[in-house]
């Protein structure tokens, strides 16, 4: 069996967060208007000393080659400097009555620090990874208010959530009858048009609860519904 780390280690973390090792992202999703031919993305460096290699992709939600191309794909980010990534559609073919989603990957990779204490450090490799919405023409307006349309329902001792909209609604968090309903980041994703089931925790009644997130990465008010019933 392999070690996982070598003399100078290095080590890779995949998160979902706008702040990586230093490099700050300039956002936490990337929605991609059809009626565009590309949109950017800001990468900074707020470090005093440390560079970073910074390369860029896109790809589909299980790592396929994707209709976008990021420039520069692969640059050096200096101390205190910023950068604009282009993201680029590259061919046609989306549906167009629907979002799609596809993920931005931006690593980052610190210039190794030449000492004689070399071997005994670990370097971080991070790769952050964005929802990028391709969103067609046709639906540049209305996003916002989506997420009122969403409605759940109780089928024994599950919970389903129905969007139907052309539009993905990310929730931040679902409770019925104050108890917290689990799921994992991606069921917390609903694909345009799509249903998907929830366990009940045990014992829960009363109302169901959740909030969204929006385009800019907030939270919209938390919402109500009486399980059983149409919101």
């Amino acid at each position: 069996m392999k070690p996982l780390l070598s003399a100078p280690g290095i080590l890779l973390l995949i998160i979902s967060l706008p702040i990586q090792a230093g490099v700050v992202i300039g956002g936490t999703r990337v929605i991609f208007a059809g009626n565009n031919k590309e949109t950017s993305l800001n990468v900074s460096n707020p470090e005093q000393e440390r560079p970073y290699l910074i390369q860029s992709w896109v790809e589909g939600d299980n790592g396929e080659k994707a209709p976008f191309l990021v420039t520069p794909p692969l640059f050096r980010l200096d101390p205190g400097q910023e950068n604009v990534l282009r993201i680029v559609l590259t061919r046609s073919g989306q549906p167009q009555d629907r979002e799609s989603l596809y993920w931005l990957n931006i690593k980052s990779v610190p210039q190794l620090e030449k000492s004689s204490n070399e071997a005994n450090v670990l370097h971080l490799t991070v790769k952050t990874r964005l929802k990028l919405f391709y969103r067609p023409a046709a639906l540049t307006k209305g996003a916002d208010e989506a997420w009122r349309q969403l409605t759940f329902s109780v089928h024994g001792s599950t919970l389903s959530a129905h969007n139907p909209t052309p539009y993905y609604l990310n929730l931040k968090q679902i409770s019925a009858g104050g108890k917290p309903v689990k799921a994992t980041l991606a069921a917390l994703t609903l694909a345009p048009f799509a249903r998907h089931d929830y366990p009940l925790p045990a014992g829960s009644a009363g109302q169901i609860s959740w909030s969204v997130i929006t385009d800019y990465g907030s939270t919209t008010p938390v919402q109500q519904q009486t399980i059983g019933h149409p919101y």
